[in-house]
């Protein structure tokens, strides 16, 4: 009985403080909130190989959509739609994960810069950094160009 009250009492301080210092963190802009959720939406579209839904986060299907290569710099280009189009033709397991993502969100217009990984049937094809610019419609959040890094051969770590 003595220990279980002890524990309360020690367990009580240190959840007050992670109430507070949850409560004292700055709420997030809701504008970067949405342009997250396009991200995510993104992520899910190429998983699930839903070119319709990619072409739904698109302000046109016509969106620029390019890579260029560490090596040398050359630019390869295609829209949104013929990148669709890659997510239907697949039969693979594909899958893309963005990690340490900046996000500014400002005047209706938001540039992402983040680090992302492509996986086909789970083994790492290429990697690196892309950046989007979004713009808020009045559907929404809408991705309006992405240009990326393919970096191969993937890390080891």
């Amino acid at each position: 009985m003595r220990n279980t009250s002890v524990r309360s009492v020690v367990a009580a301080p240190v959840s007050c403080s992670l109430i507070r210092s949850a409560a004292a963190s700055p709420a997030k802009d809701p504008n970067v909130r949405a342009v997250e959720a396009v991200l995510a939406a993104f992520e899910r579209a190429v998983a699930a190989r839903d070119g319709t839904a990619l072409v739904a986060l698109l302000v046109r299907p016509e969106v620029q959509f390019s890579r260029t290569t560490d090596e040398n710099g050359t630019i390869f280009s295609d829209t949104g739609a013929e990148f669709a189009g890659e997510l239907l033709a697949s039969t693979a397991k594909l899958e893309q994960h963005f990690t340490d993502v900046a996000i500014t969100a400002r005047d209706g217009l938001a540039v992402v810069d983040a680090h992302y990984r492509f996986l086909v049937d789970g083994s790492l094809t290429n990697h690196g950094r892309e950046v989007m610019i979004l713009v808020n419609t009045s559907a929404g959040w809408r991705i309006a160009s992405a240009t990326w890094t393919g970096a191969h051969p993937p890390p080891t770590h």
